[in-house]
């Protein structure tokens, strides 16, 4: 008799622990904190507001699925920083961030979000070429730290001594029109963006190698509830179907949203 009271103490006691174990994990989205930088037209703030395509995107498929994030769980910071966070904290998340090879198993993908087009960035005038990456030891390069371009071309051997890292890439758009630096290894369409918001001319800018064509994602630490990634997923795949009473669907609006 006793045996069988010790057996089932046990059970109970494995039944609460998993129970509690279960319930600690969160179970809405909006418990999740989500991690981006400043890097127009992506993710911004504009008169106190964080907006931008992935940050619409967010709230839009998250209401898709009735379970629709606060603003108040986006926080806006360093690369570098909201990196370490996303890798080091639980139910957190980062946006928007290429998926590469290193990165894939770090984490759960949502999206994509949009296509991503990584390139070297320089001036027109400074006539350069880039016929092997090995040429590019003699330039300054400009890259944000933890970024996809620092990661790409310390990846394909490019030494570290001949990149010039910055917290934000404002910076790097500044330092390359003022000729301080000579090349910027980042997203095209973001690079351009900023460079507007900037009120610079755009023209001056040319692209000279593209580092990497992919897509950008919503990346989920491994420690949340797989349920809430497959949640947003199915957000993602609902916002981009076309309405029954318009050809445009939420997806494709918000992307025209941003258009120059």
């Amino acid at each position: 008799m006793a045996s069988r009271l010790s057996e089932w103490a046990r059970l109970i006691y494995f039944f609460v622990v998993f129970f509690i174990s279960f319930s600690a994990t969160s179970a809405s989205l909006n418990e999740l904190n989500f991690y981006t930088e400043f890097a127009p037209p992506h993710s911004y703030q504009e008169n106190s507001a964080v907006t931008g395509i992935a940050v619409d995107m967010l709230l839009a498929a998250s209401k898709a699925v009735d379970d629709e994030v606060d603003i108040s769980r986006v926080s806006i910071m360093p690369w570098d920083q909201a990196y370490k966070n996303a890798v080091s904290n639980s139910n957190s998340v980062i946006f928007s961030t290429v998926k590469t090879k290193p990165r894939d198993s770090l984490f759960y993908w949502v999206g994509p979000i949009k296509e991503s087009n990584v390139v070297l960035l320089a001036r027109n005038d400074s006539n350069i070429t880039v016929e092997n990456l090995r040429a590019l030891s003699n330039y300054k390069i400009g890259v944000i730290r933890d970024d996809i371009g620092e990661q790409l071309l310390l990846g394909r051997g490019v030494p570290f001594n001949t990149l010039h890292e910055a917290p934000d890439l404002s910076i790097l758009v500044k330092l390359l029109y003022m000729k301080r630096i000579d090349l910027i290894a980042y997203e095209e369409a973001a690079a351009l963006y900023m460079a507007r918001k900037l009120g610079l001319d755009t023209s001056v800018f040319t692209p000279v190698s593209t580092l990497q064509q992919g897509d950008a994602y919503f990346a989920f630490n491994k420690g949340v509830n797989p349920e809430l990634v497959q949640k947003l997923q199915k957000g993602i795949d609902k916002i981009k179907l076309k309405s029954k009473n318009n050809n445009e669907s939420e997806y494709t609006k918000i992307l025209n949203k941003y258009k120059p």
